[in-house]
Order: C-alpha cells, then structure tokens, then sequence
C-alpha cells in the first residue's frame, strides 16, 4: 500500500481543524485530527510553527474565524434581502449557527444555503421571524430558479397541434426554473423595493402566491391567485389538464396559459394513455 503523502495528510488535517464547528482548539483534539497528528506533536510546534507572539492554537484560530467569516459572506451574497432585514450582527450571528449546523460539504458554495430558509423557520427568537422564513424562501427560489438547467421552451405550434379531444389527457411539462412558493407574506413585493434600492418596512401578513422562474438570463417573479397556483402547481406534478383544471375558473383559465406559454414556462407536452 502506498504511503498518503505528507502534504496530503496535512491538508487534510488542516481542514478538519478549520471546519470544526467550535474552534480549532476543538479541532486539533478532534479523534479524526488526531488520527493524523497527535495533539502533543501539533501544541509544541511540530505540525506547524507558532507565530512570534502567537501560539500554535491561535494561529490556527485565525485561520478558523477567517474560514467561518467566508461563509458568512457567501451566504450575505445568495440571501441580500434578509442580510438587509436582519441587520449585519444578526445575520451574522445567524450564519455562524446557520454554518455550526450545516457546514459546508460541497466543493460548490452554491450549495452551501439551500438549507437556510429551514433552518431560519426553526429560529423562534428571531426578529420578525415569520416574514424572514418567506423572505429567505424568495431568495432560495431565486437562486434556484438561476441555477437550474436550461430547456427550451415549447413552441407554441406545438400547442396549436394537440387535438381537441385530447386535451383533456394532455400533459405539460414546465421549465425546471420554475419555484412555486406559497407564502404568508407579499415578500416579492417587498422584495422588488429593496432591489430597486427602496428601504421597505415591513408587510402586513397577506396570503400570497408566487412564480419564480427563469427565462433566459433574467430570473422572472409573478404574483398569482390562489386558484391559478393550483393549477400551475398540479401541472408542474405532472397532473393531466382535465384534472389539472377541473375546479378553476373557467373565463380565467385562457388567459393564465396564454401568459404562461408567452413566459416559457412550458417545455413540452404530451398525450397521456387513456
């Protein structure tokens, strides 16, 4: 068996020392570090050397806080709207537990707040906690609706082609951009203030229903109502339209496709088997 090279231990030792939850007085006594470098050979400088007027714990310390500040402005940069909400310390604060919690495991930091809206709702104590969950929902959809792969968008000829009678049987398949988020505020509105460099004070609760999606390079939102969303919603399940449809307005439901097919949400349809 080949020997794991010397700087290969190292880093990964180093890792498991910056990642720890706690501190890296923590890390290095960890039993995985330890597997790599006794607790003795690192704390009198063998593993790395002490700074002039710093010991090796707190060397390692920086390294650590510096470690656990990046991912905090990473989360700043994917969550703009609630690092607004909440203030900097707050946020801040929320992160650091937020990371405690969930750290990173994924060599893409995109990955690394997928978990925040959650873990946000779960946050009782936190000031206008309810409207940060929504909030920190919008974004996640945002970010998600960025992120997903691309397909193109039906052609409405192929629409035009479905035969009447089997429209019922027809299925659609949305773009797979599209978030549909059912919140208890209008958090898109507050939202579309602040990015338009508004300072928007906080929404009463109103039940609301949103479409995040994207199209081309632009990430889009629309409100919708409460039937429309259902519609959309069991569409993107994969629900036929006869069913799909069998409990929304009827004078409404031309224009909600009309305006959904023109927005490319749509990607493909096909006939179901009886």
């Amino acid at each position: 068996m080949s020997r794991t090279p010397e700087l290969r231990r190292l880093q990964e030792w180093l890792a498991l020392v910056v990642r720890h939850p706690e501190s890296a007085a923590a890390g290095i006594r960890a039993r995985v570090a330890q597997g790599l470098f006794p607790v003795q050979d690192v704390v009198v400088g063998r593993v790395v050397a002490p700074g002039k007027r710093m010991p090796v714990t707190g060397c390692l310390q920086v390294y650590h806080t510096a470690y656990r500040e990046r991912l905090c402005e990473v989360l700043a940069a994917e969550y703009p709207a609630l690092h607004y909400l909440l203030g900097k310390e707050r946020f801040r604060r929320l992160c650091t537990a937020y990371v405690r919690r969930h750290p990173s495991r994924h060599p893409n930091l995109n990955q690394l707040g997928r978990l925040l809206p959650a873990f946000v709702a779960r946050q009782r104590r936190l000031r206008e906690h309810a409207f940060a969950t929504d909030l920190a929902r919008l974004e996640l959809g945002i970010s998600l609706a960025f992120d997903a792969p691309v397909r193109p968008a039906l052609h409405p000829g192929r629409l035009q082609a479905v035969p009447a009678e089997t429209w019922p049987r027809a299925v659609l398949a949305c773009t797979p951009s599209l978030q549909l988020l059912a919140l208890r505020y209008p958090v898109h509105e507050w939202f579309e203030a602040f990015a338009a460099g508004q300072k928007p004070g906080r929404p009463r609760p109103a039940r609301t229903h949103v479409a995040v999606y994207r199209r081309e390079y632009r990430v889009c939102r629309i409100g919708l109502t409460a039937d429309a969303f259902a519609v959309l919603a069991s569409i993107a399940r994969g629900v036929p339209l006869g069913r799909a449809l069998a409990r929304a307005p009827q004078d409404a439901v031309g224009a909600w496709f009309q305006a959904w097919a023109a927005g490319g949400l749509f990607t493909d349809v096909r006939i179901a088997p009886r």
